[in-house]
């Protein structure tokens, strides 16, 4: 990973050494500022591509574009030839540089041709630009101060700029926290910080900012094939993806749980990695959770070398540590976890791939299950006349009088029971109708997709983009 700092606005540059300080362990190998008229960037760059010469900020020929990304984009191979074909020049190897020709070729629609997880922003002529991935794998943070307009990598860098509010919240962030273990996109748990939207453009000119969502996850039409099919069509998908998340000119390796999502990542970068694959496994002894076991017998079917953590003295200042590197208010039972591999991974990776996100986008987690249990009931006890709208037996048989919405709020696995509230939160809106709200605001593109097929694009949208 890098770290991105930039600003548009007077006196841009202004304490920018100090907010690329805080964020130095997201960038080792090496820093760089840039400033232009009305305008300054800077990053910490972690090599991975062009380790030698890849440095950044990067610009086009003539020096009058320029950018930082954080990120990876898996598709600049095949960018650059085309490029190179229309007659531009690189300086690089690295994946970086194909933004400013894109911009050059494309204009603002350059992002559309990117394939990758990122956070830029470009420098133009006519105007700077900000973007995020299509789904915010990469963070990306945006605040306002004396006129000027910053983004960063990470929130830390924004308190150390000009202008921008002391950290503070309100009872509102801390209710959504309860109730969706995060803070729903675009505000975070700080008054005057927001989360950049993911798949979504910012143009920042002479006419103003104007935001442009780029890309948005659309209802497809059923599957027609067969299963075999669709086996093949799937292993296919998944062996190019893999391919492109092992380009890296350092070395690699894999979390591997002993899940079905960890394991099938690993079977295929054995297949396409060019250096050994290292996986490394977090275990909890004695615990329901260790899975162990599991991800012993996968290394040694693979033939990988294989580490275990033991994770069984997990304690306080493993919470610390994490509070600290997630900045923002989460509630992920997997995060002091996944940190510790972490740690223990970056002492000889630089790059490890993990299988996060499948549970949301392959109806992985037990709540799918339970949720279409739910359904199957309340179909048939809609059959049923004169059978009680609330209480207990209601909530039993799936609510058969709820709408498809409220339905959703309640059975939707969510932080607290919509029951619950916390006593401090009172005057606030009922539980129920803010997660109505955050369901309908996210899924308003259904079209004819199933109650269940509802919840999972709520959760892609939703808790894979916010709390991922």
């Amino acid at each position: 990973m890098c770290g991105i700092v930039a600003a548009v606005g007077p006196d841009a540059g202004r304490r920018l050494g100090e907010a690329l300080g805080v964020i130095r362990h997201r960038g080792p190998d090496s820093e760089g500022i840039h400033e232009g008229p009305g305008w300054a960037m800077g990053i910490r760059r972690l090599a991975i591509i062009d380790v030698a010469g890849g440095d950044q900020p990067i610009p086009n020929e003539d020096e009058t574009i320029w950018v930082v990304v954080n990120g990876e984009i898996y598709n600049h191979d095949t960018l650059r030839r085309d490029l190179i074909a229309r007659g531009h020049r690189f300086r690089t190897g690295s994946d970086a540089e194909v933004v400013v020709h894109l911009y050059e070729e494309h204009g603002d629609r350059f992002v559309e041709h990117l394939q990758g997880m990122f956070g830029l922003f470009l420098a133009t002529p006519a105007g700077c630009f900000v973007a995020r991935d299509r789904l915010g794998i990469k963070p990306l943070y945006l605040a306002r101060g004396e006129g000027t307009i910053y983004i960063a990598s990470e929130i830390r860098s924004l308190f150390e700029l000009p202008g921008v509010p002391r950290p503070s919240t309100d009872a509102e962030r801390l209710a959504d926290y309860f109730l969706f273990r995060y803070v729903p996109e675009p505000r975070t748990a700080f008054i005057g910080i927001e989360r950049f939207p993911a798949g979504h453009l910012l143009t920042i000119d002479r006419r103003g900012e104007t935001m442009r969502r780029y890309w948005r996850l659309e209802p497809g039409t059923p599957y027609r094939g067969s299963f075999e099919d669709a086996v093949a069509e799937c292993e296919s998908r998944l062996d190019t993806i893999v391919d492109m998340h092992l380009m890296s000119e350092r070395p690699v390796g894999v979390f591997l749980s002993g899940g079905l999502d960890s394991s099938v990542l690993s079977a295929l970068a054995v297949r396409r990695a060019k250096h050994p694959l290292v996986a490394l496994t977090a275990a909890f002894p004695g615990s329901h959770l260790d899975e162990a076991g599991h991800a012993r017998l996968v290394a040694q079917h693979l033939g990988i070398e294989h580490h275990l953590l033991d994770l069984a003295a997990t304690g306080i200042q493993d919470l610390r540590d994490a509070v600290h590197v997630v900045e923002d208010l989460v509630a992920d039972p997997a995060l002091m976890p996944f940190l510790k591999v972490s740690h223990r991974a970056r002492e000889n990776l630089t790059v490890a791939l993990v299988g996060e996100g499948s549970d949301e986008t392959n109806v992985g987690y037990k709540g799918f299950l339970w949720m279409q249990k739910m359904l199957h009931r309340r179909r048939l006890t809609r059959l049923i006349p004169l059978l009680p709208k609330t209480g207990r037996l209601a909530t039993k048989l799936g609510h058969p009088g709820l709408d498809e919405l409220d339905f959703l709020a309640r059975y939707t696995n969510v932080g607290i029971p919509v029951d619950d509230y916390p006593p401090f939160l009172d005057g606030l809106p009922p539980a129920v109708d803010r997660i109505r709200a955050e369901i309908a605001r996210l899924t308003d593109r259904v079209g004819s997709m199933s109650t269940l097929g509802r919840n999972r694009l709520y959760r892609i949208e939703g808790w894979m983009k916010d709390d991922l």
